[in-house]
């Protein structure tokens, strides 16, 4: 595995890449939590589209899929801002991680949303929204919430 930090179109983005077993990568849009009400909202969400897209035409070229792990600490985590980012996007070589702990926070939890928060009875519901085939890998954990 190695990491790789590009400059623009955001500088200090960090990917990922897993060269084994097969070619794929995970990127990050690299900020925690809720953007600042400073902020230009419109401006951070062009420049991480710009990005992913840049991190899909990268990977594409090397025969590798790029695959976004949605977190909650993320700053684009309601679910319409997820399904929003997979349609702006668009390419070939982007798809979801979909780690059910993860979906779990961002859908059902509703953890670190900037309010109002947008949160479904349960993460099937959040599937269904999502563009069909974005799934690219799947990670399985326990999302009970009871663990002791």
């Amino acid at each position: 595995m190695f990491v790789v930090k590009y400059g623009p179109p955001v500088a200090g983005m960090v990917s990922t890449w897993n060269a084994v077993p097969e070619r794929r990568g995970s990127v990050d849009p690299g900020a925690r939590g809720p953007i600042p009400y400073s902020a230009d909202y419109d401006e951070i969400w062009d420049r991480v589209v710009t990005t992913f897209q840049h991190h899909a035409e990268a990977g594409k070229k090397v025969g590798c899929t790029m695959r976004w792990e949605l977190e909650s600490l993320q700053p684009f985590n309601h679910p319409t801002e997820v399904v929003k980012m997979m349609n702006d996007v668009n390419h070939s070589h982007f798809k979801m991680m979909y780690d059910t702990g993860h979906f779990q926070a961002c859908s059902v939890i509703g953890h670190n949303q900037v309010q109002p928060g947008e949160v479904f009875s349960n993460q099937i519901e959040f599937i269904d929204m999502l563009p069909e085939d974005c799934i690219g890998h799947i990670h399985l954990c326990d999302t009970t919430m009871e663990t002791s």
